[in-house]
């Protein structure tokens, strides 16, 4: 959020000495808040020209490849198109930024086998993996031990399915567990396991402590849960190829998710 923040102020608020927009007004913000990119295409579409001290643009494209968001995390293509901006052009004069209507955007991730396994090793995955627990599905009322998840790995096999594996970690002991399932796209806001099998240390699980694993995983795999207080954020496509995984999303921010500053 304080990205897009950054990125539509900067958009509305710079402004060339002939009032006109630069796209690399644009290009020059991204490029200043990720650690590297391949290349980057901007165009920012405002007719009349002078709609732009008003706080308005008509829309805003722009098409990244080989995009390197933080040490380790790389992203294949992302491309963004906006429909039309409109902020208050006081407040962005005084550096802060409040929508005047709904800022609605298209977003489509491209993420290679290659860019998943680099981004597990990642330091940005890795302080996150420490702090994860994972409890294996028993009988009922049988009370288990958490496992820490270690050098997770992923494998697109295409045709919509993926394979997971990982080592779970309890004091001395280590267990092998590896995931396999296909993914549906249900309503836009939530992913479904298709078919899901777990195997620990090359056992089956089987379906009746399955079960209930897979509800609690896809209970997480709603859109909600990953965004904050007046964004909506709709998934339109999610594509496993093999090697491959492709995503297509909608994303709506309320005027009042972006405060201005104090």
């Amino acid at each position: 959020m304080e990205f897009l923040t950054l990125l539509l102020t900067g958009l509305l608020g710079l402004i060339s000495p002939v009032g006109m927009v630069l796209d690399t007004v644009v290009e020059t913000l991204i490029r200043d808040q990720v650690q590297a990119v391949e290349s980057l295409q901007v165009r920012v579409d405002n007719a009349p020209s002078f709609r732009v001290v008003q706080g308005r643009v008509e829309r805003v494209r722009i098409a990244g490849r080989g995009v390197v968001l933080v040490e380790g995390v790389r992203v294949a293509a992302v491309d963004v198109e906006t429909d039309a901006i409109a902020a208050n052009p006081r407040q962005l004069r005084a550096g802060t930024l409040r929508l005047q209507r709904p800022l609605q955007a298209a977003l489509r991730v491209v993420l290679t086998q290659a860019d998943l396994e680099r981004a597990l090793q990642s330091p940005f995955v890795t302080q996150r993996l420490r702090n994860f627990r994972f409890r294996l599905p028993g009988a009922q009322g049988q009370q288990l031990p958490d496992y820490q998840l270690a050098s997770p790995q992923i494998e697109l096999l295409g045709n919509q399915r993926l394979r997971v594996s990982a080592a779970l970690q309890q004091q001395s002991q280590q267990l092998q567990i590896v995931v396999e399932t296909g993914l549906e796209l249900i309503d836009g806001r939530q992913i479904r396991l298709v078919e899901p099998a777990i195997a620990i240390n090359n056992q089956p699980v089987p379906a009746q402590l399955l079960q209930p694993l897979v509800a609690g995983v896809q209970r997480q795999l709603d859109m909600d849960n990953f965004v904050t207080p007046g964004t909506t954020a709709r998934l339109l496509a999610l594509k496993v190829e093999q090697g491959q995984i492709e995503v297509a999303a909608f994303v709506r921010i309320s005027p009042e998710a972006i405060a201005p500053s104090q």
